[in-house]
């Protein structure tokens, strides 16, 4: 019984299945011949779509027309129909749609608007981007100058203006700079005043020229403002040009300073250590007239004693020999003599020494001054 009662309810969910799928398929074919008798409505409504935005945008322009309009001229239009005949009314109330040639004649004027439009709006941009750019020339001028002014403080005053012997700013320098800054602040304020005022004065002077082009009616056309554009872009470029040059030969003239200031310093170094070596040569010139004071001093006595010796001599050679103490005398003498020739040979080699130091002193105080002579050749070559 059991087994009997599981086939049935097979049995019956197959019978529901195959009736559940063949509505399916009826309704599929049901949906399909739908779709195929909408299609046409889709394209229609689709039409409908294109043409509904079409209008739109032609509403939009003559809205935008219309507003162009001012209202004294459509209250004066307005009034002249209202005075018209009951025929002329009816005749306008029947017309609900513009001809085509005053669509034409309102898209025309449109786009001569729009036109113009452009026109100003690209004018309006063009004079916002030379404000721009002459702003930006300016700002990089201004930043040129400060670093200009940051490396001539660091140049004067943080690493010229220290004390050698305490490492720390003096303040004498540090106020002089001070003052020179102002001084050139108040003469760039000053120049600019004059150039303020000769800039009034080409002002009043162009203004008046175009007052009387206006009242002669010599005015400037499109051709010519283009030109005048031209050329002032033209001109801007060379300004460009010269403000880098400028900037690169204030580069050029500060390394050149930096090189002087190094320069200098060198040379007062050198005439320093030159006049103390001429100092030092002197005192070892008069030592050396000394010296030669007592070769010659040294040297007589040596010819004396040569002389007494062949006199000595020749008294030995006649056979009349001396007494003994007599020998004892010439030899304490001869003793002595001996004893200050080696002390004048001594003198003699220091001398001798003393003068081949002077000389190299010489050769060496020869090749600084050469040196010094060659840094001043620098400097000449260097200065502007």
């Amino acid at each position: 019984m059991q087994g009997q009662h599981v086939g049935d309810e097979a049995c019956y969910a197959q019978i529901t299945f195959r009736v559940n799928l063949k509505a399916l398929l009826h309704a599929r074919e049901r949906l399909h011949l739908t779709t195929d008798a909408m299609e046409p409505e889709y394209d229609n409504l689709e039409f409908i779509i294109s043409t509904n935005e079409a209008l739109t945008r032609e509403n939009q322009l003559f809205r935008s027309a219309l507003d162009r309009i001012p209202p004294q001229q459509l209250h004066k239009e307005n009034a002249t129909k209202g005075k018209g005949s009951k025929g002329a009314k009816a005749k306008d109330k029947t017309r609900a749609t513009l001809s085509a040639v005053q669509k034409v004649a309102i898209c025309q004027r449109e786009i001569e608007e729009l036109e113009t439009d452009i026109a100003r709006t690209v004018k309006r941009y063009e004079k916002l981007i030379e404000e721009t750019q002459a702003l930006v020339q300016a700002t990089d001028q201004y930043i040129g100058d400060l670093r200009k002014e940051n490396y001539e403080f660091r140049r004067d005053i943080l690493m010229g203006a220290q004390n050698p012997r305490t490492g720390k700013i003096m303040a004498e320098k540090f106020v002089q700079y001070c003052e020179a800054r102002l001084k050139a602040k108040a003469a760039l304020i000053e120049k600019l005043r004059l150039q303020n005022t000769a800039h009034h004065g080409q002002y009043k002077k162009y203004k008046a020229q175009v007052d009387q082009n206006n009242e002669t009616g010599d005015t400037l056309d499109e051709i010519d403002y283009q030109q005048l554009k031209i050329e002032n872009r033209q001109y801007q470029q060379k300004i460009q040009q010269r403000n880098d040059e400028k900037f690169t030969l204030k580069k050029i003239s500060g390394r050149a300073v930096a090189t002087l200031n190094t320069l200098k310093k060198r040379l007062q170094s050198l005439t320093r250590e030159g006049a103390m070596m001429q100092g030092e040569i002197e005192a070892r010139n008069e030592q050396l007239k000394k010296l030669n004071t007592e070769y010659n001093a040294v040297k007589l006595d040596r010819d004396h004693a040569f002389n007494l010796n062949k006199i000595l001599k020749a008294r030995n050679q006649d056979g009349d020999r001396p007494q003994v103490l007599d020998y004892i005398h010439q030899k304490a003498t001869v003793h002595d003599l001996e004893k200050e020739l080696r002390s004048w040979q001594r003198k003699l080699e220091i001398a001798s020494n003393m003068q081949k130091q002077r000389l190299r002193r010489e050769r060496v105080r020869a090749r600084r001054a050469a040196s010094a002579a060659s840094a001043t050749a620098e400097l000449d070559t260097l200065a502007p």
